[in-house]
Formats: C-alpha cells, structure tokens, sequence
C-alpha cells in the first residue's frame, strides 16, 4: 500500500484488504457487490442473475462448534474414495451463510415469516427420517388415528429425540395406543442411515448439508455413516446424458423394449466410483443375451449325469468357486457394481464351461456336488441385479423365494487345485507345441522332466534379491559366484532368467502334481506319460529344466 494509505501504509494488499473494506463499511462509504463465480444459465435457457433480497434469511455454518461436529462426523465416515471426505471437509471449512429461503417457487413456508419459502437444499437433507414416518402420518386413518390438527415441533421431538412427554403428545394428538411406540421402533431401526448414494457434483452443497443439519438435530448415534456410490453425469458413449441433446432414453421405453432385469444390469454396468458412469446403449443387447445363456445354462445342469468322483479338476472348480464368490461379495459390499456385474455374469459363469470342458476332454462326468453348488450360488448372487430371472430359475428345484435365501458362504482354499489347473494348461499348451514343430501324427510317449534341486535354491535367491532391490551386476556376481559351476549359461542368459522367477518354488509340489496330473495328460494325448526328477534322470535335456517349466520329451 502506498504512502498516502494512511495507517494502511505498507501493508501488503492482501493484509489490507478485508480491513479497508471493514473501514469503508463503518464509514458508510461502500456499495457491496456480489458476483457469480461463473456464468449461469436456467434449463430454460435464460442466464441468471443473483439478486439481492432484503431480510434474507441464512443458516449459519460458519458456527465454529457447528463446523467441529460436522468434521467429527466426517472422520467417523465411510466413503467409496478418501478424496471424497478431503473434499467434503474442504466445503465444512468454506461454507459461511447459506441463503435458506426465497420469496416464489415450491416448497414449505418458513414458519416465523409465511411470505418466505424454505429452500429446496436446505430442508431436503434430513427428509430420510420423514421417511420412517410417512406411512403413519399420510394415512393416519390406516392405523386407526384420528388426526385432526397439524403436529408442531413437540411431536417430532418425541418420535425422532424422545425429548417431550409421550403422555402429553399421546392426549394432544389423540395417537392410539401402542402407535408412539410403533413410529419410534420404525425411525431407530432405519437410523442412523448407514449408506447414502449420490452425485459428486453434490459434494460442495447438498452432501455437505445433510452432515452439517444431522449433527445439529440428532444424537451422535444418529449421525450418517456412509456416503458411498458418487457418481459423476451419466454419459451416452461419450456425451453427457441431457434432454437438450436428446440422447436419453425413457424407463418406460427400456422397460418396454428390453424388460427389467436386462435394465437393470445394463444400469448396474454403466461405471462405479467416481468415473462419469457411461450408459452404453449396446450393452442392452449383450445383458439379453448374457441372461439367456444363464437361463439355458440352469437348466442344463438340471438335466446331466454326474458322478461322485473328485480329483484335482473338482479341486480347481472349487477354488475358483469360492475364490469368485469371496470377490463378488466384495464388489457390492463396496458398491462397485460395474466390478460385480463382471465378476458375477461373465467370470463366474465361465467357471462352469471350463470345469465341463477339462471334463469332457478326458471323458469324465461332472461332480454332482459341486456343479449344484455352483448353481444355487449363481442363482443367489443374481438376486440383487436380475432379481426376475433369479426367481424364475430357483424355482425350477424349490418352492421358497431366493430373496429369502442366505448369501453364499465361501472360504479361502489352499490354491492347489489352480495350481495343477495352471501347470496343466501350461503342459498341453507346450507338449502341443512340440507336436507341431516336429510335426509328429502321433505322440506315443511323454517324458517330463522337472528341474535340479540348485534351480529351486538359485531361483529363490534371486526372488531374495529382487525383494531387496539388489543391482542387477550384485545379482550376476552372487548368482554366478554360487550357482555357475552348475550351470555355465548364467552369465549368458542373466537377463532373460530374472525375469521369469515364478511364484511358486517347491519341488516336492511340483513332482507330486504331475504325478497326479500324469493320466489327465495321457488320456488328452492318449499317450504314456513318465515323470522324471533331473537330479537322477540323465538325458541332455535334464539341464534345460526350470522351475514349474518341465523338459519335455515326445516320441
């Protein structure tokens, strides 16, 4: 500040400003000016202007002990992602007064002033606790209740704070008996609500509003306790959903066009978090086809012939079973929908064709236990997308509803039965492979050599190594220094062999699946299958073995 400032002299513009203003106030020598942060335009095409009313009424939230409750309700919270709750402490910190009436439009009158209406965010964020009442108070005379008055603040005091006479309210408004009691039941097991979905563009007002005015009005107990599925603006393709662009479909032309659960589920697809969710019109018909197949596939697990026999294949479908069912929970106890339409109706259903097919590829029947249990727990977990389908395909086998059935239980298996899948589908994979190189009709005999003991150790040195971020000419020169006088190629082949480490480094468990996958690959092969160890087998091939990667010899 210049010179001629005054006691403002040499202050820096932005320290003096807000005390010329306040100085300027109390001189009565400014005009207050209030502009839009940005341009605003009205659904009717208008650009709006922000006028300034006299006798405002405001709702306070710059109060700071009104601030501090909504941040301890804020911490307490659960929310879909962590920016979330920075964002919404962000808006408590900001906020100031908030205009919470008008002079037109819809809404309630405020009751000390009729002329003035209450505005819509302002009284529409507790309206969740109106909810547990509504019955009650829209029909009154269903519950034998002759209300004939309007119920003041005394009543709601009673029903939601348990703080007025239930006596006295019960004789004021002429409630039958036991109906006190009933409502009260009815709001304490809804609330606190413990899940609230909405839009991100509601973050800096609506969602914000509704901590701040549930801390004020209700006990601790009471406060939300989840803020979970925002959403961004529902996309066509890649353009924002709008009725000016045209681009968006009625719920009565899709229900009439593809029904509700292909509806549904399409709608369940469309994103999850905070992405803008994109409704991809093309998705209606694969959601259709998806439920026919489902629907086909039922009903051909009703009709086939199963044994009781398990081997390593009904080891690997149960693993998978459980391992999908624990992910699919997991999707929607996290509200990622988009996650449990894939997981569900794609993945899970794949578990059944793969199963048949390493079945039928060795002549097998399928266990009987095991596919019925994967039936009824798809048919459950469908429940909450495509409820209509899941009834109708329960009801093939049981009378009950299966929205009254549990969920699926699951448990963590020991992962061997994916294991000897992967080992399995690797070995046909690589034996085929050979086949065709050497251009061979017929394979008659298999040899599968599984690695020296060293490879074992070196491997899980080097896996050691890369934990720790060792340098890669440390690695060589440890490596090398141990291990060459077994093989020479390490320091030629260094590179390429630190990077294919596998994961899994046991040797007895390597050898005692193959022996129980070796008839699995002769009936494939219709061939005789050998195991051999290369610290015993001598053959040139003995040294190329690695780790879950045999030699492997056709004649």
């Amino acid at each position: 500040m210049l010179s001629n400032c005054k006691e403002f002299a040499g202050m820096k513009v932005n320290q003096a400003k807000d005390l010329v203003a306040e100085k300027l106030r109390d001189l009565n020598l400014n005009v207050p000016i209030y502009e839009l942060t940005g341009k605003v335009v009205c659904r009717c095409g208008t650009e709006a202007i922000a006028a300034i009313l006299q006798n405002q009424w405001f709702l306070d939230y710059s109060n700071p002990e009104w601030k501090k409750l909504a941040k301890e309700c804020v911490e307490d919270m659960k929310f879909n992602d962590e920016s979330v709750r920075q964002q919404i402490l962000n808006t408590i910190d900001w906020l100031k007064q908030w205009p919470c009436a008008r002079l037109h439009g819809l809404g309630t009158s405020l009751p000390w002033q009729k002329e003035w209406v209450i505005e819509s965010l302002s009284d529409s964020t507790i309206y969740m606790a109106f909810y547990t009442l509504a019955p009650y108070l829209q029909h009154p005379e269903d519950y034998g209740w002759n209300l004939n008055k309007k119920l003041e603040d005394d009543f709601f005091d009673l029903i939601f704070l348990k703080k007025s006479s239930k006596e006295e309210i019960k004789v004021k408004y002429n409630i039958p008996d036991g109906l006190i009691e009933t409502m009260q039941e009815e709001f304490d097991y809804w609330y606190c609500f413990d899940y609230r979905n909405s839009a991100k563009d509601l973050i800096q007002n609506h969602l914000t509003f509704l901590i701040f005015n549930h801390v004020a009005i209700f006990p601790r107990e009471k406060w939300p306790k989840c803020i979970y599925d925002i959403n961004g603006y529902v996309k066509v393709g890649t353009q924002k959903m709008s009725k000016s662009k045209g681009n968006f479909k009625t719920l009565r032309d899709l229900l009439t066009a593809y029904g509700a659960d292909v509806t549904r589920l399409t709608s369940l697809y469309a994103g999850e978090g905070l992405d803008d969710p994109t409704f991809e019109l093309e998705f209606f018909d694969v959601a259709r086809e998806k439920l026919l197949e489902i629907n086909s596939l039922v009903n051909e697990i009703e009709n086939l012939e199963y044994s009781e026999e398990r081997t390593w294949v009904e080891e690997f479908a149960e693993e998978r079973i459980n391992q999908l069912i624990s992910e699919i929970t997991d999707a929607l106890e996290n509200f990622r929908y988009r996650t449990y339409v894939q997981k569900l109706y794609f993945e899970y259903v794949k578990i059944y064709y793969e199963y048949k097919r390493i079945c039928e590829s060795v002549g097998k029947k399928l266990n009987k236990q095991i596919v019925m249990n994967f039936s009824e727990s798809l048919i459950k977990m469908m429940q909450p997308a495509t409820p209509h389908l899941a009834e109708e395909l329960w009801h093939i086998k049981h009378s009950n509803y299966v929205s009254l059935e549990s969920w699926p239980e699951y448990e963590k298996l020991t992962g061997s039965g994916v294991f000897k899948y992967n080992l399995a589908m690797q070995l046909i994979e690589d034996i085929k492979n050979i086949k065709q190189l050497a251009k061979l009709e017929k394979i008659n005999k298999i040899t599968l050599i599984v690695a020296k003991t060293y490879k074992y150790e070196m491997f899980k040195e080097i896996k050691r190594m890369q934990d720790q971020e060792v340098t890669f000419n440390e690695m060589l020169k440890q490596i090398a220094s141990k291990y060459g006088k077994y093989d020479q190629s390490i320091a030629k082949n260094f590179s390429k062999l630190i990077k294919s480490v596998p994961e899994i480094l046991d040797k007895d468990l390597e050898m005692k699946s193959y022996e129980e996958l070796k008839s699995f690959i002769a009936k494939i092969f219709d061939a005789t299958v050998e195991i051999k160890d290369a610290d015993v087998f001598d053959h040139q091939k003995s040294n190329l073995a690695n780790p879950l990667k045999p030699a492997i010899l056709v004649e």
